[in-house]
């Protein structure tokens, strides 16, 4: 039945179950909540519930069938695909005659696999407001509808459909904030390095100008529109008022890169300034460039404490193969210029980041990740980097980098990140020992700068086990 004439729709947003990489949920699954408001602006008669990922996948399944829902509708990354695909076929055994929905990133780079394997009837592509509200409204009869919605995909007497992709929303203004009113804080852990308590994330941009080789960001896929886009600084700070007065006092502004435009970042800065929250406190993504004086005093005076910075790596070499755009200079003028205005920086880090040139396989190799240490212990030692997070770089779905390590038969067609990704059964050059002794350095480095700037999240203990075991070499 479709909204409407009296009918409720009753409908499950779902993140999937328990840790994703061995990490809890810090907060709220901003794009379920988007889906709901959204839908709530063009529908009526909609119900919506949203499972977080702290429920079990017993209580998770329990209230699926408690509710009995019109429709369930999950987003996923290729990290928690497998078991995402697990609650999928679980749902559709217990309520088989539910509408599944699927989407998130993986379903962007997977969406015939996803239909071919599982249960689900729909996969989502693309920004998912329009697409999901339309679904909502073609539920009395969606089968024989599907086809004129845009930003779809599905099987079709076993035949794989996808219908015309789905504009992005030009004007990211016109969607609703968040459903908060869906979520509980308590079911989150809350942002990692944070200053205040209860802490949550604000969506201020979507998409990203660059195209670096690593990242699985979907919308960069797409062309459907701009692949950039930000919300005015007047919306964003009605946002954080709102925010504000229902307790929060600090909020993880998520951007790639807040700092794509420089004058819309101080315009927001000012803005938020003038709001006169003395005690609300800010974090957010930024690029090394641009970077100078007035730019990090905006954003002290604005109330940001931390800024998350992607480094990635301090070999030149690396840095142009996996297209970051950026100069080891330019890094070390914003680790200065940020510091030198009070704030705490963060840094992004990789080892092993894979790339191609002229077709060769190229990769980082143990030398320059040493380098890469070094660099960032010069930095620590002049105090204008504070805290770091280590990844051994890894093929995701999505990513130009899982391309090229299918290319070069570095993975398997049926591959997922959440599989231990070795680079030493991959890469000459790259041995066993090499690899243990520099991610077990890596883990004491960013170790090291959260014990001495007092700011280890004990409440991400599992997290914690996890890396800890990676320092001792297990």
């Amino acid at each position: 039945m479709p909204p409407g004439n009296g009918h409720r729709v009753k409908i499950v947003l779902a993140d999937v179950h328990g840790p994703v990489c061995g990490k809890d949920q810090p907060s709220a699954n901003l794009s379920l909540l988007y889906l709901a408001s959204w839908a709530r602006k063009v529908l009526t008669g909609l119900q919506f519930t949203y499972i977080p990922q702290r429920v079990s996948r017993e209580d998770h399944l329990r209230q699926v069938v408690d509710l009995n829902p019109d429709v369930y509708a999950i987003s996923f990354t290729s990290f928690s695909a497998r078991v995402a695909c697990s609650l999928v076929d679980e749902v559709r055994r217990l309520q088989p005659d539910c509408l599944i929905v699927v989407g998130g990133a993986h379903a962007n780079s997977h969406a015939q696999q996803l239909l071919e394997r599982t249960a689900a009837d729909l996969c989502v592509i693309g920004e998912g407001e329009e697409t999901f509200a339309e679904v909502l409204a073609s539920l009395d009869d969606i089968k024989a509808r599907r086809a004129s919605i845009d930003g779809l995909a599905y099987l079709q007497d076993g035949a794989f459909v996808r219908t015309t992709p789905r504009s992005m929303i030009a004007d990211i203004d016109s969607i609703p904030f968040p459903a908060r009113d869906l979520v509980r804080q308590e079911d989150f852990t809350g942002i990692s390095y944070s200053v205040a308590q209860p802490n949550t994330e604000v969506v201020t941009t979507r998409g990203c100008p660059l195209r670096c080789t690593f990242c699985a960001n979907p919308v960069f896929r797409d062309r459907t529109g701009p692949p950039f886009r930000s919300r005015s600084p007047e919306q964003i700070c009605r946002e954080v008022d709102q925010l504000y007065a229902a307790g929060y006092r600090e909020i993880y502004f998520h951007s790639d890169e807040i700092n794509v435009d420089g004058q819309w970042m101080l315009d927001l800065c000012e803005a938020l300034t003038r709001l006169g929250h003395a005690d609300m406190h800010f974090q957010t993504n930024l690029r090394a460039v641009p970077m100078n004086e007035e730019l990090a005093g905006a954003l002290a005076r604005a109330g940001f404490w931390l800024v998350r910075m992607g480094i990635e790596s301090a070999n030149p070499r690396v840095l142009k193969g996996i297209r970051k755009m950026v100069a080891l200079s330019d890094i070390e003028n914003a680790c200065r210029t940020l510091a030198d205005s009070g704030l705490v920086v963060f840094a992004f880090l990789m080892m092993f980041n894979v790339w191609e040139e002229d077709g060769e396989l190229c990769y980082e190799t143990p030398d320059e990740v040493r380098n890469t240490l070094r660099f960032v212990d010069g930095l620590r030692s002049d105090r204008v980097l504070h805290l770091t997070s280590w990844q051994v770089a890894t093929p995701t779905p999505g990513a130009e980098m899982y391309d090229i390590a299918s290319r070069h038969g570095l993975i398997t067609p049926d591959y997922l990140p959440d599989e231990p990704w070795f680079p030493y059964e991959h890469l000459d050059g790259v041995s066993r020992l090499d690899y243990k002794l520099l991610l077990a350095r890596a883990r004491w480095q960013t170790a090291g700068c959260a014990l001495s700037e007092g700011v280890v999240e004990w409440k991400n203990w599992r997290r914690i086990v996890s890396k800890s075991k990676a320092m001792i070499g297990m």
